[in-house]
């Protein structure tokens, strides 16, 4: 059994002349990005975001022992944390509190949770934050404790993730 590679002439994304001395991989396109943006073209086309949003809604309306429950919404994600801060617009602390879960505790999904644990034990990530942490481990309530975030003051919209 053979089969024959079509080499084209111009790009299938940009409609831009090839070069074949320089992506002799490529075959069909112009360029890497040109050949993500074609493989990924639901992504890129008209409609793609809203596409996008409604796939992740229906994933998130099957529970699974992998997801936490959005106490808001009620839907399922395997990292609510980040599904509250940019759809509810609470961080995790105020997600915590307003739920009454313990504020120590995180909330991952089991497969997540496990990733996580993982990666922390391979980068020795508990020995770094004990010398790191030494200087701004406070108690909650710490009148020296301040509050600092990289994000302070910035309201995320829905569109800049979507």
């Amino acid at each position: 059994m053979s089969f024959t590679v079509a080499i084209l002439d111009q790009c299938k994304w940009c409609n831009k002349m090839i070069d074949k001395s320089l992506n002799k991989r490529l075959r069909s396109y112009c360029s890497t990005p040109c050949r993500n943006k074609w493989l990924d073209k639901d992504r890129y086309s008209k409609g793609g975001k809203e596409r996008q949003i409604a796939k992740t809604n229906l994933l998130a309306l099957n529970p699974d022992k992998n997801k936490k429950k959005c106490g808001i919404c009620g839907l399922w994600f395997k990292k609510p944390a980040s599904h509250v801060y940019l759809i509810h617009g609470l961080s995790a602390l105020e997600y915590k509190q307003s739920m009454g879960l313990p504020v120590s505790k995180g909330i991952l999904g089991a497969k997540s949770r496990e990733r996580a644990s993982q990666m922390t034990k391979e980068w020795n990530m508990g020995e770094q934050l004990k010398v790191s942490g030494l200087k701004t481990r406070y108690t909650i309530g710490d009148p020296k404790a301040k509050k600092t975030s990289p994000f302070a003051g910035r309201k995320f919209e829905h569109n800049d993730y979507y």
